[in-house]
Protein backbone atom coordinates (compact mmCIF):
# COMPACT_ATOMS: atom_id res chain seq x y z
CA UNK A 1 0.00 0.00 0.00
CA UNK A 2 2.97 2.50 0.96
CA UNK A 3 4.64 1.77 -2.47
CA UNK A 4 2.00 1.98 -4.43
CA UNK A 5 0.71 5.06 -3.39
CA UNK A 6 4.13 6.70 -3.22
CA UNK A 7 3.95 5.97 -7.04
CA UNK A 8 0.26 7.09 -7.77
CA UNK A 9 1.52 10.94 -5.49
CA UNK A 10 4.40 11.20 -7.89
CA UNK A 11 2.55 10.65 -11.28
CA UNK A 12 -0.65 12.19 -10.19
CA UNK A 13 1.49 15.69 -9.07
CA UNK A 14 3.51 14.98 -12.63
CA UNK A 15 0.13 15.00 -14.45
CA UNK A 16 -0.77 18.01 -12.52
CA UNK A 17 2.05 20.11 -13.31
CA UNK A 18 2.06 18.96 -17.41
CA UNK A 19 -1.72 20.09 -16.99
CA UNK A 20 -0.66 23.35 -15.36
CA UNK A 21 1.98 23.88 -17.66
CA UNK A 22 -0.56 23.40 -20.39
CA UNK A 23 -3.43 25.75 -18.92
CA UNK A 24 -0.93 28.28 -18.25
CA UNK A 25 -2.43 29.01 -15.09
CA UNK A 26 -2.17 28.16 -11.83
CA UNK A 27 -4.43 24.70 -10.50
CA UNK A 28 -2.04 22.51 -8.34
CA UNK A 29 -3.43 24.02 -5.05
CA UNK A 30 -7.03 23.49 -6.83
CA UNK A 31 -6.04 20.08 -7.64
CA UNK A 32 -4.90 19.13 -4.53
CA UNK A 33 -8.49 20.05 -3.14
CA UNK A 34 -9.98 17.23 -4.40
CA UNK A 35 -8.46 15.14 -2.54
CA UNK A 36 -9.13 17.27 1.08
CA UNK A 37 -13.10 16.82 -0.85
CA UNK A 38 -12.56 12.85 -0.53
CA UNK A 39 -11.25 12.93 2.78
CA UNK A 40 -14.81 14.97 4.14
CA UNK A 41 -16.75 12.68 2.09
CA UNK A 42 -14.91 9.88 3.24
CA UNK A 43 -14.54 10.80 7.11
CA UNK A 44 -18.77 11.54 7.12
CA UNK A 45 -19.03 7.96 4.90
CA UNK A 46 -17.18 6.36 7.78
CA UNK A 47 -18.97 7.99 10.74
CA UNK A 48 -22.62 6.67 8.85
CA UNK A 49 -20.93 3.28 8.66
CA UNK A 50 -19.79 3.60 12.23
CA UNK A 51 -23.35 4.77 13.40
CA UNK A 52 -25.56 2.03 11.78
CA UNK A 53 -22.90 -0.82 13.38
CA UNK A 54 -21.81 -1.54 9.65
CA UNK A 55 -18.78 -4.25 9.69
CA UNK A 56 -15.71 -2.43 8.09
CA UNK A 57 -15.47 -5.28 5.76
CA UNK A 58 -18.10 -4.36 3.87
CA UNK A 59 -17.62 -0.73 4.35
CA UNK A 60 -14.67 -0.77 2.85
CA UNK A 61 -15.83 -3.65 -0.18
CA UNK A 62 -19.04 -1.49 -1.17
CA UNK A 63 -16.77 1.66 -1.51
CA UNK A 64 -14.21 -0.23 -3.38
CA UNK A 65 -16.66 -1.06 -5.25
CA UNK A 66 -18.27 2.35 -6.33
CA UNK A 67 -15.18 3.93 -7.25
CA UNK A 68 -13.01 1.47 -9.42
CA UNK A 69 -15.04 1.71 -12.29
CA UNK A 70 -14.46 5.80 -11.83
CA UNK A 71 -10.93 5.47 -11.54
CA UNK A 72 -10.56 3.05 -14.70
CA UNK A 73 -12.65 5.91 -16.82
CA UNK A 74 -10.60 8.59 -15.59
CA UNK A 75 -7.40 6.83 -17.20
CA UNK A 76 -8.57 8.05 -20.70
CA UNK A 77 -7.80 11.11 -19.86
CA UNK A 78 -4.24 10.76 -18.39
CA UNK A 79 -1.44 12.89 -20.92
CA UNK A 80 1.12 10.07 -21.87
CA UNK A 81 3.11 12.44 -24.03
CA UNK A 82 6.79 12.38 -22.21
CA UNK A 83 8.19 15.52 -21.09
CA UNK A 84 11.60 16.47 -22.86
CA UNK A 85 14.53 15.65 -21.08
CA UNK A 86 16.34 18.06 -19.28
CA UNK A 87 19.47 18.41 -19.35
CA UNK A 88 22.61 20.23 -16.59
CA UNK A 89 25.43 21.61 -18.29
CA UNK A 90 24.74 18.72 -21.10
CA UNK A 91 24.48 16.18 -19.41
CA UNK A 92 20.75 14.72 -17.87
CA UNK A 93 20.57 15.55 -13.94
CA UNK A 94 21.90 11.60 -12.90
CA UNK A 95 19.72 10.44 -9.28
CA UNK A 96 22.62 12.27 -7.01
CA UNK A 97 22.48 15.24 -8.81
CA UNK A 98 18.30 15.39 -7.96
CA UNK A 99 18.17 13.95 -4.28
CA UNK A 100 21.04 15.93 -3.18
CA UNK A 101 20.66 19.42 -4.85
CA UNK A 102 19.97 22.25 -2.36
CA UNK A 103 16.60 23.30 -3.83
CA UNK A 104 15.09 19.53 -3.46
CA UNK A 105 16.44 18.61 -0.05
CA UNK A 106 15.09 22.30 1.37
CA UNK A 107 11.73 21.18 -0.39
CA UNK A 108 12.04 17.57 0.79
CA UNK A 109 12.13 18.89 4.83
CA UNK A 110 8.92 21.46 4.31
CA UNK A 111 6.86 18.74 2.52
CA UNK A 112 7.72 16.55 5.56
CA UNK A 113 6.68 18.68 8.26
CA UNK A 114 3.03 19.23 5.53
CA UNK A 115 2.70 15.44 5.45
CA UNK A 116 3.42 14.74 9.07
CA UNK A 117 0.28 17.11 9.50
CA UNK A 118 -1.63 15.90 6.96
CA UNK A 119 -1.17 11.90 7.70
CA UNK A 120 -1.43 12.50 11.30
CA UNK A 121 -4.68 13.99 10.98
CA UNK A 122 -5.89 11.07 9.12
CA UNK A 123 -4.49 8.46 11.44
CA UNK A 124 -5.04 10.19 15.16
CA UNK A 125 -7.21 12.55 14.95
CA UNK A 126 -10.62 9.77 15.65
CA UNK A 127 -8.39 8.26 18.52
CA UNK A 128 -7.18 11.80 20.20
CA UNK A 129 -10.93 12.83 20.03
CA UNK A 130 -12.00 9.60 21.91
CA UNK A 131 -9.11 9.91 24.60
CA UNK A 132 -9.73 13.38 25.90
CA UNK A 133 -13.13 13.72 24.97
CA UNK A 134 -16.25 11.95 25.91
CA UNK A 135 -17.52 12.01 22.37
CA UNK A 136 -18.87 9.12 20.33
CA UNK A 137 -17.25 7.74 17.82
CA UNK A 138 -19.96 8.78 15.08
CA UNK A 139 -18.89 12.70 16.51
CA UNK A 140 -15.11 11.92 16.74
CA UNK A 141 -15.04 10.89 12.84
CA UNK A 142 -16.62 14.60 12.38
CA UNK A 143 -13.00 16.14 13.65
CA UNK A 144 -11.36 14.51 10.99
CA UNK A 145 -14.03 16.41 8.70
CA UNK A 146 -13.86 19.58 9.72
CA UNK A 147 -9.92 19.38 9.34
CA UNK A 148 -10.44 18.16 5.38
CA UNK A 149 -13.33 20.45 5.11
CA UNK A 150 -11.12 23.37 5.89
CA UNK A 151 -8.08 21.99 4.21
CA UNK A 152 -10.50 21.90 1.37
CA UNK A 153 -11.23 25.58 1.80
CA UNK A 154 -7.65 26.85 1.83
CA UNK A 155 -6.84 24.78 -1.37
CA UNK A 156 -9.73 26.06 -3.41
CA UNK A 157 -8.44 29.29 -2.56
CA UNK A 158 -4.96 28.76 -2.99
CA UNK A 159 -4.09 29.28 -7.03
CA UNK A 160 -6.25 32.77 -6.41
CA UNK A 161 -3.07 33.37 -3.31
CA UNK A 162 -0.43 32.45 -5.60
CA UNK A 163 -1.47 34.50 -8.17
CA UNK A 164 -1.09 37.71 -6.00
CA UNK A 165 1.97 36.39 -2.84
CA UNK A 166 4.75 34.45 -3.31
CA UNK A 167 5.17 30.92 -2.66
CA UNK A 168 7.40 31.70 0.36
CA UNK A 169 5.43 34.28 2.01
CA UNK A 170 2.41 31.77 1.68
CA UNK A 171 4.16 28.90 3.41
CA UNK A 172 5.25 31.48 6.08
CA UNK A 173 1.64 32.92 6.48
CA UNK A 174 -0.35 29.80 6.04
CA UNK A 175 2.32 27.51 8.24
CA UNK A 176 2.06 29.76 11.08
CA UNK A 177 -2.01 29.71 11.23
CA UNK A 178 -1.58 26.03 11.15
CA UNK A 179 0.82 26.25 14.23
CA UNK A 180 -1.85 28.27 16.33
CA UNK A 181 -4.94 25.39 14.93
CA UNK A 182 -2.31 22.46 16.54
CA UNK A 183 -1.21 24.49 19.96
CA UNK A 184 -4.94 25.29 20.41
CA UNK A 185 -5.96 21.42 20.13
CA UNK A 186 -3.42 19.63 22.48
CA UNK A 187 -4.40 22.76 25.13
CA UNK A 188 -7.92 21.52 26.03
CA UNK A 189 -10.46 18.74 26.29
CA UNK A 190 -13.54 21.02 24.98
CA UNK A 191 -14.32 19.21 21.83
CA UNK A 192 -15.76 22.58 20.05
CA UNK A 193 -12.28 24.22 20.52
CA UNK A 194 -10.55 20.97 19.44
CA UNK A 195 -12.44 21.36 16.11
CA UNK A 196 -11.67 24.81 15.86
CA UNK A 197 -7.89 24.23 16.29
CA UNK A 198 -9.01 20.82 13.70
CA UNK A 199 -9.86 23.87 11.37
CA UNK A 200 -7.40 26.40 11.77
CA UNK A 201 -4.83 23.19 11.45
CA UNK A 202 -6.60 22.14 7.88
CA UNK A 203 -6.03 25.78 6.56
CA UNK A 204 -2.71 26.16 6.98
CA UNK A 205 -1.02 22.91 5.86
CA UNK A 206 -3.65 23.41 3.10
CA UNK A 207 -1.35 24.51 0.62
CA UNK A 208 2.17 23.40 1.60
CA UNK A 209 2.49 20.29 -0.59
CA UNK A 210 0.44 21.87 -3.52
CA UNK A 211 3.19 24.37 -3.47
CA UNK A 212 6.05 22.78 -3.28
CA UNK A 213 5.37 20.09 -5.75
CA UNK A 214 4.09 23.19 -7.93
CA UNK A 215 8.15 24.42 -7.07
CA UNK A 216 9.81 20.63 -7.91
CA UNK A 217 8.01 19.81 -10.77
CA UNK A 218 9.33 23.49 -12.86
CA UNK A 219 12.88 22.92 -11.77
CA UNK A 220 14.73 24.37 -14.75
CA UNK A 221 17.24 21.25 -14.46
CA UNK A 222 15.31 18.47 -13.68
CA UNK A 223 13.00 16.28 -15.15
CA UNK A 224 9.52 16.81 -14.09
CA UNK A 225 8.79 13.43 -12.68
CA UNK A 226 12.54 13.61 -10.81
CA UNK A 227 11.75 16.61 -8.82
CA UNK A 228 8.65 15.35 -7.39
CA UNK A 229 10.25 12.29 -6.48
CA UNK A 230 12.65 13.80 -5.20
CA UNK A 231 10.81 15.90 -2.86
CA UNK A 232 8.29 12.49 -2.14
Amino acid sequence: VGVGGTVMDVSMNSQGVEVERLLKTSIMSSLHAFFSIGGVVGAIMGGIFVSLKINPEIHLFTVSILFLPLTIYSFRYLRTEKPPSVYNNGKRASNREIFFSKEILILGIIAFFGVVGEMMMGDWSLIYILTFTKSEADIAALGFATFSLFMTIGRLSGDPILNRMSAKNAIRIFSGIGAVGLIISILTTNIIIIFLGFALLGLGISIIIPIVFKIAGNHDKIEIGSGIAGVA
